[in-house]
């Protein structure tokens, strides 16, 4: 309020819309960023059919599956949003559906998201990715939030 008072010409976005780099700061807001990172994912997928089907393969595996929604993952807590991740998972697999030529169901998806050692292509799942990927963004920042927040302490938050 005072600061509405002070500023009036300042517009304020809404709880759901706070965001700092592209992660959500708000739980409100982490249905907003997958479903954005899912927007850009059928973009970029729709796009890669213009290649070969080995060039396409390699840059959605190597380049535009993991790459494009780690930091949302590592940045927010998205892995408490497990309905909204299924729709990045959805793309991809429609993705890899197209450039392989062939139709997956979900037991032959679950295996395909395994490692090629056992006999996988390597195209992992974010809902699977998600919540560790987010526990070792907070380990790997402890030291250096304790630096900042002294007072606070990371590991009851972690165990709830």
């Amino acid at each position: 309020m005072i600061m509405w008072n002070a500023a009036p010409e300042i517009i304020f976005p809404p709880h759901n819309e706070l965001s700092l780099l592209g992660a959500p700061l708000l739980t409100d807001g982490l249905s907003m960023a997958i479903s954005a990172k899912t927007a850009t994912l059928k973009l970029m997928s729709s796009r890669i059919d213009i290649l070969p089907a080995h060039q396409s393969f390699f840059l959605l595996k190597n380049c535009l599956v993991v790459p494009k929604v780690i930091y949302l993952l590592r940045s927010a807590s998205v892995y408490e949003c497990m309905n909204e991740l299924n729709c990045p998972e959805k793309v991809i697999c429609e993705s890899v559906e197209a450039i392989t030529n062939t139709a997956r169901s979900p037991a032959v998806w679950r295996q395909a998201s395994l490692p090629a050692a056992f006999g996988g292509i390597e195209i992992r799942r974010t809902s699977e990715l998600a919540l560790s990927a987010f526990l070792e963004s907070v380990h790997a920042t402890e030291a250096f939030t304790l630096q900042i927040l002294p007072i606070i302490d990371i590991e009851p938050s972690l165990s709830n």
